[in-house]
């Protein structure tokens, strides 16, 4: 259900809607920029921001190793994630956890 909208101050808009399953209502916010066209740039599910959540894994897995570790331990999700199965499994338990680490 489509709740309502607002822009910032720098045109970004972000879209607030819910969902309800099992009567239980589920905020979800997708967030917008106009660069090259409307584009999501992130999605908040009950306020919790995918791109800081990624962010914060980032930022931890920076502290425990370097730039080129951060990039393989990604390319190995994305192999991991293109691997056929069963649609909407992986064969990686992290990434069905939603986290980069293994």
């Amino acid at each position: 259900h489509y709740i309502g909208q607002r822009e910032s101050s720098s045109g970004n808009v972000e879209i607030s809607t819910k969902i309800v399953k099992d009567g239980k209502e589920i905020g979800i916010a997708y967030r917008f920029s106009q660069l090259d066209g409307w584009k999501v740039y992130d999605i908040v599910i009950e306020g919790v921001s995918l791109v800081q959540n990624y962010r914060v894994q980032f930022q931890e897995l920076m502290v425990k190793g370097t730039a080129e570790e951060l990039i393989s331990q990604i390319k190995k999700k994305e192999q991991d994630v293109d691997k056929p199965g069963k649609p909407g499994q992986t064969s990686d338990a992290a990434a069905r956890r939603g986290t980069l680490d293994a």
